[in-house]
């Protein structure tokens, strides 16, 4: 028989979505993929940031982020076909800064892939050196730079993280291989984690050795 395949998903890091996508970045104006969400240049920090209630000094409308202005393939074609067809490099240039796309990718040719929903975030990015990094900032008190702001319910002391990675360095020959690289004591190797580690942490040891000692709310 004849095994016909299609390519329907591509995933990787923002920069390199971006130049598969022909956009201009997270770093750009419109750097969202899947959205028209503005972006504000921050003086004091010199970056672009993209909050849904805009700095007053800002002449841009706020939004609803359960109601963002969401791309479409067709939204992707329409600003495409702008930058094509526009001649004078001025007003391209214009025109790619208001749309936050450069020009027409290359898999537009493959039926099978579809803007944008052919690329999803990558997981390891967002979960797991993100969200799961940010998680055990949380829980230890160490998310932010003012420590009165760290005064939250669910912060664990250092005495009890040290229990919890004493405990997982003990059990390290216990784990069965199914389960991957044996996990390292999170109270002295946080810093050096790696993703996958960050994963292990967050989807299958996270859940038994903080039982109990989180609280209620």
């Amino acid at each position: 028989f004849i095994l016909r395949c299609h390519v329907v998903m591509w995933t990787g890091d923002m920069p390199a979505v971006s130049k598969l996508m022909c956009m201009t970045g997270h770093n750009a104006y419109l750097g969202c993929r899947y959205c028209y969400l503005k972006g504000v240049y921050s003086e004091e920090s010199r970056h672009i940031y993209f909050p849904c209630s805009m700095p007053r000094t800002s002449d841009i409308t706020d939004f609803d982020p359960k109601e963002l202005p969401k791309r479409t393939e067709d939204n992707f074609l329409n600003d495409i076909s702008k930058i094509i067809n526009e001649t004078n490099k001025k007003t391209k240039a214009s025109v790619i800064k208001e749309t936050g796309i450069n020009g027409r990718s290359i898999l537009f040719e493959l039926k099978s892939t579809k803007f944008p929903r052919s690329f999803p975030v990558d997981i390891m990015h967002l979960f797991f050196e993100n969200i799961s990094i940010n998680m055990f900032k949380h829980w230890s008190g160490t998310y932010f730079k003012d420590q009165s702001l760290n005064n939250e319910q669910y912060v664990l002391n250092s005495q009890v993280w040290k229990q919890i990675g004493q405990i997982m360095h003990e059990c390290r020959k216990q784990i069965p291989l199914e389960f991957g690289r044996s996990p390292r004591n999170i109270f002295k190797h946080h810093n050096g984690y790696k993703a996958v580690e960050w994963s292990d942490w967050i989807t299958v040891y996270s859940i038994p050795f903080l039982l109990n000692k989180l609280s209620a709310k």
